[in-house]
């Protein structure tokens, strides 16, 4: 189940569009970061703009969903993860796809060992860090304290 937190905290991260605009990647996006080369489709019709925030949500509830099954597939421990930190790895997946996440092969072992210092060094010294900034500082954060951030 995909918690409220990470809803929120994926559409802080990813902005949002009603209309068809290129992501950094130079991938066709729209709504909450929906990469519509990689899927088009939701509910068996099209996504068309102008999307509304009701169903750009929707379409990230469903994308959250799966990004969370198929790293649970790849990597079945994830289930001992609290749910902040399973949330950035989630966020992680969602953001970058399962198999460039499973690529960060120190920052896996950190989080398997339970290591959370050094899974949040890697994390900032990553190229990924790079590109996404304010993202990656606050997953790293919460990674390291496995606690969301205290709302003001």
């Amino acid at each position: 189940m995909i918690s409220p937190q990470l809803i929120e905290m994926t559409k802080r991260h990813e902005g949002f569009s009603p209309t068809v605009y290129l992501c950094p990647a130079g991938r066709r996006t729209i709504g909450y970061g929906r990469n519509l080369e990689a899927n088009a489709f939701y509910g068996g019709e099209q996504i068309h703009e102008p999307l509304s925030r009701d169903d750009a949500e929707a379409i990230l509830v469903l994308d959250l969903n799966l990004a969370d099954a198929h790293l649970l597939r790849a990597w079945p421990s994830l289930t001992d993860l609290s749910g902040p930190r399973r949330d950035v790895l989630i966020n992680m997946a969602f953001n970058m796809g399962v198999s460039a996440l499973l690529r960060f092969r120190r920052l896996l072992a950190a989080v398997t060992g339970q290591q959370w210092q050094k899974a949040a060094a890697e994390m900032k010294s990553s190229q990924w860090a790079t590109q996404t900034g304010d993202r990656a500082r606050e997953l790293a954060e919460i990674m390291r304290t496995g606690e969301y951030p205290k709302v003001a």
